[in-house]
C-alpha cells in the first residue's frame, strides 16, 4: 500500500516507471519520470483498452485527495462512463463558467460605465434627429473615451472633466473644449434622468450618478464670439462667379453655396440634406418636412425663384439618380457632411485670397442684404425659419405666409441678380403687406 513516506523514497532510475497500490485501490499508483518527477495516476480498462488519467503531483494534491479522486473515477467506470470523457466535460464546463463569469463582470462594468452612458445618449440624439450627433460621436471617440470610457459614470469627478478639457485646450481648440463640456454636461444629465425615468425601471443599466461632475467646471472660454462675418455685394458677385470654377471648389459644393443664397439663406444642413422629393418645381415650392426643421414642429415652405429653379436643373446633371441633391461622394444614399463643405469653403478662401467666411456666414449675409433692401425683420425671420417667441406665433398663428414669402423672394431674386450680373442694386424699399 502506498504511503507518503514510501512515495518520498521513490527516486529516479534514468527512465519512467510506475509503482501500483495493489492493496486497497486497484489501478491507483505513482508514476516517476526519468528525472524523478512524480505524479499520481489511475489506470482503467474501457472498451477493451487500458487508459490512464493523471491525478496530479503529490506536492500539489496529496495522497489522500488523489486516492479519493481515483475511487470517484473507478465508480464512473462501474457505471459505464469513461473518466477521461467525464473529465473533459468538467474542464469544458469550468472553462465556460469562467468565461461566463468574466463576461458578466465585463457587462457589469459596462452597464454603468461612461461608455454605456454615451452609447445611450448618442442613440437618443440620433432618434431625435439632432444635427449635433455626428460631432458628439467624434468628440467621444477622440477626447472622452480614451480618458474615462471604462470608468463607472458615478465615479467620474470634476478633475476627470478638467483633464479632458485641458487636453483639448492644449491643442488650441477653445471652442471645441466648450462644445465638449456642453456634451459632457448633457450626457451626465441624461444619465441622472435615465435612472429616475419610470420607463427604465426594469432595465439592467443603472448609472447611480449623484451629482453632475461637469456642473462646477467652468467653460474654458467664457464667451464665444457670435458670428459677425457678412459678405458685401462685391464679394457675393465675385464668389458667385468663382463658385462655378471646379479648379477652386467642386461643382457640388459651389452649387450648395449658390443655393443657400438663392433660397433666401436657408440653413446649411437643410440644403445639404435636401431630397428631390421635397421640391415641387411646377408649383415653385420647396417644402422642408417638420422633422428636418430646427423646431421640428411644422414644415418650412420656401417659394422657389427662377434662379433656384435653374440651379436645380443644372444640379440634376451632377447628382444623377440619387434621391439627394447633394449626395456624399462614393455613397449616394448619404448626404454630404457639413465638415466636407466647411473644408471646401476654407480651401476656396485660401485659393482666391478672400477674407475667410463659412457657409453659415452666407445665411447672415442674405439676412443683412434683405434688411438693406427693405424687407422687414418678421418676413426675413419667416423666410429663414427662425423660431418666433411671441405667444401668438407659438400657439395660435398657423398661417403659412406663403404669399408674403413669395413677394419677398421675388424681390430678393431681383436684388441678387443685380448683384451677380454686375448692376447697381436697387435701393428701393420693399414693403410687404399681408394679403388675405
Amino acid at each position: 500500500m502506498l504511503t507518503d513516506a514510501g512515495i518520498k523514497k521513490l527516486g529516479a532510475k534514468g527512465k519512467d516507471y510506475r509503482v501500483f497500490d495493489r492493496a486497497s485501490d486497484p489501478g491507483f499508483g505513482v508514476r516517476v519520470s526519468a528525472k524523478g518527477r512524480k505524479s499520481f495516476f489511475y489506470v482503467f480498462r474501457f472498451d477493451g483498452k487500458y487508459q490512464y488519467v493523471n491525478l496530479g503531483r503529490p506536492d500539489d494534491v496529496g495522497l489522500v485527495n488523489a486516492r479519493n479522486e481515483c475511487r470517484n473515477y473507478r465508480e464512473l467506470v462501474r457505471q459505464g462512463m469513461n473518466p477521461k470523457d467525464w473529465l473533459q466535460q468538467r474542464i469544458q464546463q469550468e472553462q465556460e463558467a469562467k468565461a461566463a463569469k468574466k463576461a458578466a463582470e465585463r457587462l457589469g462594468e459596462r452597464m454603468g460605465s461612461v461608455e454605456r452612458l454615451f452609447q445611450l445618449y448618442i442613440d437618443r440624439l440620433d432618434s431625435k434627429g439632432k444635427r449635433s450627433v455626428n460631432q458628439v460621436r467624434r468628440i467621444w471617440k477622440a477626447d472622452i473615451e480614451p480618458i474615462i470610457g471604462r470608468t463607472k459614470a458615478k465615479d467620474v469627478t470634476p478633475n476627470d472633466v478638467k483633464r479632458i478639457l485641458h487636453t483639448i485646450i492644449q491643442r488650441g481648440s477653445m471652442i471645441m473644449a466648450n462644445r465638449c463640456r456642453s456634451y459632457l454636461l448633457s450626457a451626465f444629465r441624461f444619465g441622472i434622468e435615465w435612472d429616475n425615468d419610470p420607463a427604465n425601471y426594469d432595465t439592467s443599466t443603472r448609472f447611480q450618478i449623484v451629482t453632475n461632475p461637469v456642473r462646477d467646471v467652468p467653460k474654458p472660454q467664457k464667451e464665444e464670439d457670435p458670428g459677425e462675418r457678412t459678405l458685401n455685394s462685391l464679394e457675393v458677385q465675385e464668389c458667385w462667379r468663382l463658385w462655378g470654377n471646379p479648379g477652386l471648389i467642386s461643382l457640388q459644393c459651389g452649387t450648395v453655396l449658390r443655393m443657400i443664397l438663392t433660397t433666401g439663406g436657408q440653413r446649411v444642413e437643410a440644403v445639404l440634406r435636401a431630397g428631390w422629393c421635397e421640391f415641387d418645381t411646377k408649383s415653385g415650392i420647396w417644402e422642408i418636412p417638420a422633422h428636418r426643421t430646427k423646431t421640428k414642429k411644422r414644415p418650412h415652405v420656401i417659394p422657389l425663384t427662377p434662379l433656384t429653379l435653374r440651379t436645380l436643373n443644372d444640379l440634376r446633371e451632377i447628382t444623377g439618380d440619387s434621391e439627394l441633391l447633394f449626395p456624399m461622394r462614393g455613397n449616394n444614399m448619404l448626404p454630404t457632411e457639413t465638415n466636407s463643405l466647411g473644408n471646401a469653403v476654407r480651401k476656396f478662401c485660401q485659393r482666391v485670397e478672400v477674407d475667410r467666411f463659412t457657409a453659415r456666414d452666407l445665411r447672415r449675409t442674405v439676412k443683412t442684404l434683405m434688411g438693406k433692401m427693405g424687407l422687414s425683420k418678421e418676413i426675413r425671420d419667416r423666410l429663414q425659419d427662425h423660431a418666433l417667441s411671441d405667444v401668438s406665433s407659438k400657439h395660435y398663428d398657423r398661417y403659412d405666409y406663403l404669399k408674403e414669402k413669395k413677394v419677398a423672394m421675388d424681390a430678393w431674386e431681383l436684388y441678387l441678380r443685380e448683384i451677380i450680373e454686375d448692376q447697381a442694386p436697387s435701393s428701393n424699399v420693399v414693403k410687404i403687406e399681408r394679403t388675405n
